[in-house]
């Protein structure tokens, strides 16, 4: 009869004969397999159930792709969140009036091509005290710096600059073409949460020598930022390992990757040397050069 004849209503047919045929201890689900698991004498109930096991195999195909996008999508999301936190505790954490030093240390190519080496030392107390110490030509330094009020600079030759206007010291190492950029941690660091796709390499693990500070080197977590392609003028990678727990800045890498090389820096590592605390008056000017040294004031324009 037209029962017979209709998958459809031959499904719906086993599936009440197994109901009213159950009991608590069977499963409706299980009699219905059973009865659709006939020989193929059984026609129409065989092609049924087959139909039936293939669309079970599709939408399973299908939920496991959906649960795969969705996972794929959750983890990009918490990765990128990994990153942003850990950049976040680092800026945190410099911004406390703690003292720090930085070694740091730039490979990049000369106007005339040739490639060099540069070192400089970083003494930092929070954001706005900071000294920065160039090994400058002849054995003499360079030294920058800013009390949280002013900004100075002691060149090798001639008088210390002190002023209001924070962009001084950028200045005069232009000027002078100074191989070394007075290198904001913080603003590096903003740079890398606003302009860079970021990745997170979990329960990193450093040695001496790739971190520096042994108090500070172990449980860190390593950051790696790519630039953004719309993103131009900036480092092409940069990557920052800090302190998981406490989030203390251990080391930064600034990359370029120039297809051609340039006059300028290739590369600028900064790594934590000390934690120990300065003296008070440390990031005067004052105390970095001989009292009948002439000062020279610049007011801003």
């Amino acid at each position: 009869d037209a029962v017979m004849t209709d998958p459809l209503k031959q499904f719906e047919r086993l599936v009440e004969t197994a109901r009213c045929e159950s009991s608590p201890d069977v499963d409706v689900t299980a009699s219905v397999m059973d009865r659709l698991s006939v020989s193929a004498s059984d026609g129409p109930a065989q092609k049924l159930g087959n139909r039936v096991r293939r669309n079970v195999v599709r939408w399973s195909v299908v939920a496991s792709i959906f649960a795969a996008a969705v996972w794929i999508g959750w983890f990009a999301r918490t990765e990128s969140n990994q990153a942003l936190a850990a950049i976040q505790q680092a800026r945190h954490t410099l911004a406390m009036p703690s003292d720090r030093t930085y070694t740091i240390t730039v490979e990049g190519q000369s106007p005339r091509g040739l490639t060099h080496e540069r070192q400089a030392t970083l003494f930092a107390r929070g954001t706005d005290h900071f000294v920065f110490k160039i090994a400058g030509p002849f054995g003499t330094d360079i030294l920058a710096g800013s009390d949280g009020n002013e900004s100075w600079l002691i060149p090798p030759v001639g008088p210390v600059l002190v002023g209001s206007d924070s962009l001084l010291i950028d200045r005069w190492l232009s000027q002078e073409r100074v191989p070394i950029p007075l290198l904001s941690l913080d603003e590096t660091l903003h740079r890398l949460e606003s302009r860079y796709n970021l990745s997170v390499v979990s329960d990193e693990i450093g040695s001496t020598a790739d971190i520096g500070h042994r108090s500070t080197m172990t449980d860190s977590i390593r950051v790696i930022g790519r630039r953004r392609p719309e993103e131009a003028m900036i480092p092409d990678t940069v990557e920052l390992w800090s302190n998981r727990t406490s989030g203390i800045l251990q080391r930064l890498e600034l990359r370029w990757s120039d297809a051609e090389p340039r006059p300028g820096p290739q590369s600028i590592t900064v790594v934590l040397k000390s934690e120990e605390q300065l003296a008070a008056d440390f990031f005067i000017h004052t105390r970095h050069h001989p009292p009948e040294k002439p000062v020279r004031v610049i007011h801003a324009e």
